[in-house]
């Protein structure tokens, strides 16, 4: 990137999107365009400038954090899927992580049986750590926190229905 005649700076594809899937630049720049950045870092004596894009975005995860808690119930695609369980994306640059122990009620051996790449997927967040970037989703505890909602609600009913036939 050229910021004036004779001054050069990199923007690493690392920092030009808080999105990861970025392959190739052109996914968010074109040649001769013109764009804002931040100076990272300068290097003097190599005469190197290292610049970023994202930098001048509001980073998701601070968005995520004002927005959602653990206990929440959240929706997102299934980006990947892997042997030890299912990436899930729930914003640009933030995707959680379902352990295969937690995509069911019962142990799920092959992910891709139960759900696929492209499958919108609706999980409780179980964890989120925002040093490592990271967020566990689990699918069995939004299915135990259903049951045991749906029981309260026959107890309920079971209650009302004696109350009535006493009066």
């Amino acid at each position: 990137m050229e910021i004036e005649k004779g001054l050069e700076g990199l923007i690493h594809i690392s920092d030009l999107s808080w999105d990861k899937r970025i392959s190739h630049p052109r996914e968010v720049v074109s040649i001769g365009q013109e764009v804002n950045v931040k100076i990272l870092d300068i290097n003097a004596k190599e005469k190197k400038m290292s610049l970023g894009l994202k930098q001048l975005q509001p980073d998701p995860w601070e968005k995520l954090l004002e927005k959602h808690k653990v206990g929440d119930v959240v929706t997102g695609k299934v980006e990947e899927i892997t042997n030890f369980g299912v990436f899930v994306n729930l914003a640009p640059g933030i995707d959680g992580l379902i352990h295969v122990s937690e995509l069911d009620s019962e142990y799920v051996h092959r992910p891709e049986k139960v759900t696929s790449v492209g499958e919108n997927i609706t999980a409780e967040i179980i964890e989120i750590d925002p040093e490592k970037r990271r967020i566990r989703l689990s699918v069995r505890k939004l299915k135990e926190r259903e049951k045991k909602k749906e029981k309260e609600e026959e107890k309920k009913i079971a209650f009302s229905s004696n109350q009535e036939s006493e009066e």
